[in-house]
C-alpha cells in the first residue's frame, strides 16, 4: 500500500496505519458470516473502495453475503434529496433529506422476513412442524 498511514492511528492505540487497517477490516471475518449480510460500497469511496476491491473475493465466496456496489456515494454518502412540491416544500420525509441506502437495507430485511415466512408456511403445508425460533438479537440500534 502506497498510501500514507492515517495520522490518527497512533492516537487511538495502533502502532501504525497497517495495524489500524488490519484491525478495522472485515475481510478476515466475512468467511464466517452465517446469516444474510448486505454490504453496500461505492466506487468513489476514497477511504475504503480500493481495499474493498482487492478483498472482494472474500465476500463473494460466502453465499450469505450480498454485495451492492454503486458508482457514487462516497464514504457513507448515499444521501438523496426528496422531490420538491410546488411552493418549495418537500413531499417526503417531512422536508428532510434521506439516504436511499436506508431504504435498501429495509427492503433487504423485509425480503428476508418474507422468505422466512414462506419457508415456515411450506414446512407447515408439507405436514412438518413450524420451527419456532427465538427473535433475532439486536446488535445495533442505528
Amino acid at each position: 500500500r502506497n498510501d500514507p498511514p492515517p495520522p490518527y492511528a497512533p492516537r487511538i492505540g495502533y502502532k501504525d496505519g497497517h495495524a489500524y487497517w488490519w484491525d478495522s477490516s472485515s475481510h478476515r471475518h466475512v468467511a464466517h458470516v452465517s446469516v444474510p449480510l448486505l454490504k453496500i460500497t461505492a466506487r468513489d469511496d476514497f477511504l475504503v473502495f480500493g481495499q474493498f476491491a482487492r478483498k472482494l473475493n472474500h465476500c463473494l465466496e460466502n453465499p450469505n453475503v450480498l454485495v451492492v456496489k454503486t458508482r457514487c456515494g462516497g464514504h457513507l454518502g448515499w444521501q438523496e434529496s426528496p422531490p420538491q412540491k410546488e411552493g418549495g416544500s418537500s413531499s417526503l420525509l417531512g422536508g428532510k433529506s434521506g439516504s436511499w441506502s436506508d431504504a435498501a437495507v429495509a427492503d433487504f430485511i423485509e425480503a428476508l422476513l418474507q422468505i422466512r415466512e414462506e419457508d415456515r408456511r411450506k414446512r407447515l403445508s408439507e405436514g412438518g412442524k413450524a420451527m419456532s425460533s427465538p427473535p433475532p438479537k439486536v446488535l445495533s440500534k442505528l
